[in-house]
């Protein structure tokens, strides 16, 4: 049957809130499930146990994650929002940061939104814009 409730994530192992502001949710292939909650990324596992939680690179002074989505290789994207951020994290599934494979460089603005398709073309949404960009980020060579 469908559209029956299974369970909720809401509280960490100690009791704590888990998120404030849930705003956009993906599953990476180990099964994890990553939700970005406007100031961090929160991972918890398929069973709600909470794994971690990515707050940005140290060096910025605002992470605001939106837009979140995962790729073949099990590697997270996620969105910063933040204008003087503005960047698309690659984090590894451990929460590592790998690279910011889009930023203020590549003339984005305000992202929000993401997805990969199966030929692993990034597909990028942004704020007040009514285009979607898309880009090659990764190659895979097939032996």
């Amino acid at each position: 049957m469908t559209g029956h409730k299974i369970r909720d994530f809401s509280k960490d192992n100690q009791g704590e809130d888990l998120y404030e502001f849930p705003d956009d949710i993906t599953e990476n292939k180990n099964g994890d499930v990553w939700t970005s909650d406007r100031i961090m990324v929160v991972v918890v596992e398929k069973s709600g146990e909470h794994r971690f939680d990515y707050e940005g690179q140290q060096s910025q002074s605002n992470f605001s994650p939106r837009g979140i989505c995962s790729d073949i290789l099990g590697n997270v994207l996620v969105c910063d929002y933040d204008s003087s951020n503005a960047s698309v994290h690659l984090l590894d599934q451990d929460g590592q940061l790998l690279s910011l494979i889009l930023t203020n460089h590549h003339n984005i603005h305000d992202p929000m939104a993401l997805s990969v398709d199966d030929e692993n073309n990034l597909y990028l949404g942004q704020l007040n814009s009514n285009i979607i960009t898309v880009f090659k980020y990764l190659q895979i060579t097939e032996k």
